[in-house]
């Protein structure tokens, strides 16, 4: 699944780890908060796209249960249609009520066939929907975890520095 907001996300993390480190403090890294702020900013106008890119799979699904609807009502329509016309003839009522229900019968058959495939398909997609929004959101607050302990880090470099001066 490529994402905009992994795209972001990997360019945020390429930008820290070519950041110039502390001296000697290797694993604490000095990040412009203006540059920070700008992969937050580009995170939050990407989200909504991917909610949107959710929302297209549920109009889609929506769409596939109108499709069977109108397939089984065609379906059933015939069905009935058919069944009429037979019956209309007394003297094949039997035959005519029997053919009907056979019909009848096929037609509810398909659209229950229909319905379950357009029920698994809608799962399918908003389950792949569920898990696109789960991993973007682990990933944003994973990657906001980060962000916060490497100010807090900076946060720290600056009062040790100020307390050194002081000495």
């Amino acid at each position: 699944m490529n994402s905009k907001v992994f795209d972001i996300i990997d360019d945020m993390e390429v930008y820290v780890n070519d950041s110039n480190a502390l001296p000697f403090q290797s694993n604490k890294v000095v990040v412009r908060s203006d540059v920070m702020d700008e992969f937050i900013t580009q995170i939050r106008l990407a989200l909504p796209e991917e909610i949107k890119r959710a929302n297209a799979i549920i109009d889609d699904r929506e769409h596939m249960m109108s499709i069977a609807k109108e397939k089984l009502a065609e379906i059933e329509e015939e069905a009935v249609n058919r069944a009429k016309a037979l019956v209309d003839e007394h003297e094949i009522t039997r035959q005519a009520q029997a053919k009907a229900e056979a019909i009848l019968d096929k037609a509810y058959k398909q659209s229950e066939e229909i319905r379950r495939e357009a029920y698994r398909y809608t799962d399918e997609l908003l389950e792949k929907a569920q898990k696109t929004i789960t991993a973007l959101l682990n990933q944003a607050n994973a990657d906001y975890s980060k962000f916060e302990k490497t100010l807090v880090g900076q946060l720290d470099i600056i009062e040790e520095n100020r307390e050194a001066l002081k000495e």
